[in-house]
């Protein structure tokens, strides 16, 4: 969570253009990679039968 903050303050620092959108779109797919982490690491998941 502590990196996509950091990318998403350093975009939000950067003039608007593609390297701006590179930080955001960085910032997204470390929150989905959390999350999927999350979801795989829970006690609820099991395997399909």
């Amino acid at each position: 969570m502590l990196e996509a903050n950091r990318l998403k303050d350093e975009a939000h620092k950067l003039p608007h253009g593609p390297l701006a959108d590179a930080m955001i779109r960085k910032a997204r797919q470390t929150e989905t990679a959390m999350q999927v982490d999350q979801w795989l690491s829970s006690p609820g998941l099991q395997a399909p039968r």
